[in-house]
């Protein structure tokens, strides 16, 4: 265990608010004696861990441990370990600027990357992998004037991940080294951003962009197999089934917001939808249902292979989170600052958990319990009515958030990748400790970090990936950090 997170250990609690929740909780079933439960969903909560920060980040659990990181406005975001069964913090790893990605977990590696939101460190962003048992920092690679909000997907030993300037990357999971890189800036405007996790089927990478186009990569070399404009910039992880690929987008000029249905192996159009807002929340399919909110905070259910609407159940506030399918629920959270869990096939509310912020985490089912973070710096654990966990696309993919089934699907895949470019310096970079201002990136100023570019842009030499963004790809970087640091949407 490193020497943060033993710091952590020693000073992490449950937080006075989680306190009363779980007493309360606690009170109301012992009085109780067997009462029905309610659908407030207080006497459901296991356990509460107060963070440093905001918690926007889908949790992972994998070995009996979550995986979660946060956001604070000072010095002291990081990705934290804690025991799925008590909320005990195992270890903490700090990382100084926000952590909005979910951590992808394979191999005992946890691979995560962070933002650049704070003002003095603008020019700084990583993608991390750490010991998962420890959270010992296995390797680091930089970028240079971006921050890494998607969510990494690791597959067959390659971390794909993107990043504000609009690069989608291939590294070795085990070093860090860079395998290539593509550029989306489909309409040549000179920048983009990539805001949603990679999505990776039969060898093909899917991604969105703010470019208002949805990409399918070959995960192997990184060229571009096709690309579908969905009239919206898309900072959501594209889902994949059954040979339907499904995305949502949003237009803030033309109010063209959709949610779009395509082929996945030619891009063609099947099915477009339209919500009546923008759609910020990432799409999950089970069954052949989509299940995905707007900013209207309506929480739409599809028909997959038509688009056809099943049902609409409206929250309080806008939908941001992404929903997942467990048994006959589904779990999604609110800017009502709520979790809400409705009935899978009529949308009716069964019950639903108040926190004091938003809830922009997409939940995770595990076992009969539901995992969730808030804006107001706390990790729930609550009881569900069963024994099921999330089984829906976008987790059974590992795009965005998972549990141990993305781990044995992820076995069988197999990509067949060149060889890779060193881009993270040594494989053991010392942890920095909170506070710490060192930013040198690993392998000196020098290092070029370019690997195989089939972008539009091929780049310039320089630290970490060597990417040298045009004014406009900086607008498209700060565009997206903005709106990540309003999380409450305020830019409608």
């Amino acid at each position: 265990m490193n020497e943060a997170a033993s710091d952590g250990c020693s000073r992490r609690r449950v937080g006075r608010r989680a306190f009363l929740r779980a007493t309360a909780g606690a009170g109301l079933a012992v009085a109780g004696g067997g009462l029905a439960r309610g659908t407030t969903g207080e006497d459901r909560l296991l356990w509460a861990f107060d963070t440093d920060g905001w918690v926007s980040a889908t949790p992972t659990v994998v070995d009996g441990t979550v995986y979660v990181g946060d956001r604070d406005l000072g010095e002291n975001s990081g990705m934290y370990a804690l025991d799925a069964a008590s909320g005990e913090l195992e270890w903490e790893f700090p990382t100084q600027d926000s952590v909005f990605t979910s951590a992808n977990v394979v191999d005992g590696r946890v691979h995560f990357g962070i933002s650049n939101t704070r003002e003095d460190l603008r020019e700084r962003a990583y993608v991390y992998a750490v010991d998962a048992a420890t959270g010992e920092q296995l390797w680091e690679v930089p970028t240079e004037q971006s921050g890494v909000n998607a969510s990494p997907t690791v597959v067959d030993g390659v971390v794909y991940t993107g990043d504000d300037d609009g690069y989608v990357y291939a590294l070795d999971a085990e070093t860090g080294e860079q395998y290539w890189r593509f550029r989306t800036d489909e309409r040549g405007y000179g920048g983009s951003s990539v805001g949603g996790s990679p999505t990776v089927v039969d060898g093909t990478v899917y991604v969105g962009a703010s470019d208002k186009y949805v990409y399918a990569l070959d995960a192997a070399t990184g060229e571009k197999l096709w690309s579908f404009n969905v009239f919206g910039s898309v900072f959501t992880a594209p889902t994949v089934v059954d040979g339907t690929a499904v995305a949502g987008g949003f237009d803030s000029v033309d109010g063209d917001h959709r949610v779009w249905g395509f082929d996945a192996e030619t891009g063609s159009e099947l099915w477009g939808f339209e919500p009546g807002s923008p759609v910020r929340s990432d799409p999950t399919v089970a069954d052949g249902t989509v299940y995905v909110g707007c900013d209207a905070g309506t929480v739409f259910a599809l028909d997959a292979a038509s688009g056809e609407q099943q049902w609409a159940t409206t929250t309080d506030d806008r939908v941001i989170s992404g929903p997942t399918v467990a048994g006959d629920r589904v779990f999604v959270g609110s800017n009502d600052n709520s979790l809400h869990v409705l009935d899978r096939a009529t949308g009716d509310p069964v019950w639903q958990f108040e926190t004091d912020d938003i809830v922009w985490s997409a939940p995770l089912v595990v076992d009969g319990v539901v995992y969730v973070g808030s804006w107001d710096a706390t990790v729930y654990a609550l009881e569900t009515d069963g024994t099921a966990s999330s089984d829906d696309s976008r987790t059974n993919l590992g795009s965005l958030g998972h549990h141990e089934s993305w781990v044995r699907r992820r076995e069988g895949m197999s990509i067949e990748m060149g060889t890779p470019t060193p881009t993270a310096g040594p494989t053991a970079t010392p942890t920095r400790a909170r506070g710490s201002t060192d930013s040198a990136p690993p392998g000196g100023d020098d290092d070029p970090g370019a690997g195989v570019d089939n972008g539009q842009d091929a780049g310039a030499d320089g630290p970490g990936f060597g990417i040298v963004a045009g004014a406009a790809g900086l607008v498209g970087g700060a565009s997206l950090a903005a709106w990540r640091a309003n999380g409450r949407g305020d830019d409608r």
